[in-house]
């Protein structure tokens, strides 16, 4: 897609990795649209970002789809690329309809899936011989106290997705006693995202999972992540190691 005539346009304006790919695309000469449902975000105000656009919020996924498409202005040709959870699912159910007047860098949304759903993502990473935590899907607080109980230790207590929860929190550790992990459980459920089209349609990813905690492992976070062309398949790959985390103990 060349960059003479073209726009990207940029969601989740506030996230500090979209920020990160408006500075990069208005360097390379192409140009931004930020949209966010807030007017004010981080990324609206950079150099690099042409113009900022207030949508929806991300979680109304048929809503934004559908703003999307009625919105005029950005010019004729036009992409729009996912730089958070909420976009990227919203871009995966409505990709058939959406690619008629966007070009589209989105897997479908299986692939999408087995990422956002950290059951199917540990699934899939053992199939292909990955080590992960022995990990427990509880249904309900008393479950989860007896998990927790029999695990014995320190156990995390997380969503098994991102979208399921308002706050977003990524999780809490927590010594393994039943009262405790009982409360911590009942607040995730709370919390539930439960008016949200993601949560519609992947219930089953509502309900928060157990994992054992491993203290070391703060200290050594191996990342792998990469980008596979869709013609030719030709494959960019980078390893890291992460030096920072925030929260500090579970970060990102």
């Amino acid at each position: 897609m060349g960059t003479q005539s073209a726009a990207i346009l940029l969601g989740d304006a506030s996230y500090y990795g979209t920020l990160a790919a408006v500075r990069s695309l208005g360097r390379a000469g192409v140009k931004v649209v930020t949209v966010d449902p807030s007017r004010i975000c981080h990324s609206r105000y950079s150099r690099y970002s042409s113009q900022h656009l207030t949508c929806p919020a991300f979680e109304e996924s048929s809503v934004w789809a559908e703003w999307l498409l009625r919105k005029p202005g950005i010019g004729p040709r036009r992409a729009i690329y996912a730089t958070s959870d909420a976009v990227s699912f919203a871009l995966a159910r409505y990709r058939n309809e959406l690619s008629a007047d966007f070009e589209l860098y989105q897997p479908g949304l299986d692939a999408i899936m087995s990422i956002l759903d950290k059951g199917l993502l540990m699934q899939n990473a053992q199939a292909i011989g990955m080590e992960t935590p022995p990990t427990w899907f509880p249904q309900n607080s008393a479950e989860a106290a007896k998990i927790a109980k029999d695990a014995g230790g320190i156990v995390l207590i997380k969503p098994r997705s991102q979208l399921a929860q308002r706050t977003k929190t990524k999780g809490t550790i927590v010594k393994s006693r039943e009262d405790r992990v009982q409360s911590i459980f009942d607040s995730y459920m709370k919390d539930q995202s439960t008016n949200s089209e993601f949560a519609k349609q992947c219930a089953v990813t509502m309900t928060p999972l157990i994992q054992q905690y491993f203290p070391q492992a703060t200290e050594n976070v191996y990342s792998l992540s990469g980008f596979r062309e869709r013609i030719g398949g030709g494959v960019i790959m980078r390893a890291a190691r992460k030096i920072v985390q925030q929260p500090r103990s579970i970060g990102t």
